[in-house]
């Protein structure tokens, strides 16, 4: 059980759209606890679409991995593996601007 690097090298995983709806925006920030308070104001830029600067969260961009995970494991020359087993070292993400509510990204 071993990695062909002549059948995966050079292969795409993924090249799809990607968009931060109003509503996966608002969703996440209720997911990761913004809202408990419901009075909070600071709170109301990252779930209140009406809000002056309404924006999403800056992790909100790991949502974008899920769409490729899928196919990295289907990568021509890759052996069949349990993802369980798998040790996730490090992941890195710069956000030089915030992601805007609507924005599409590849």
């Amino acid at each position: 059980m071993s990695v062909d690097p002549d059948k995966a090298r050079g292969t795409v995983i993924c090249e799809k759209d990607y968009v931060f709806s109003t509503e996966l925006c608002q969703l996440y920030a209720l997911s990761i606890g913004f809202n408990r308070d419901p009075l909070n104001e600071d709170h109301f830029k990252f779930t209140y679409e009406l809000e002056d600067d309404f924006t999403s969260f800056p992790t909100i961009v790991v949502l974008s991995l899920k769409v490729c995970l899928i196919e990295m494991f289907d990568t021509p020359g890759l052996p069949q593996f349990n993802i369980l087993q798998l040790l996730h070292g490090e992941q890195i993400i710069e956000c030089i601007n915030p992601i805007k509510p609507g924005t599409t990204v590849k």
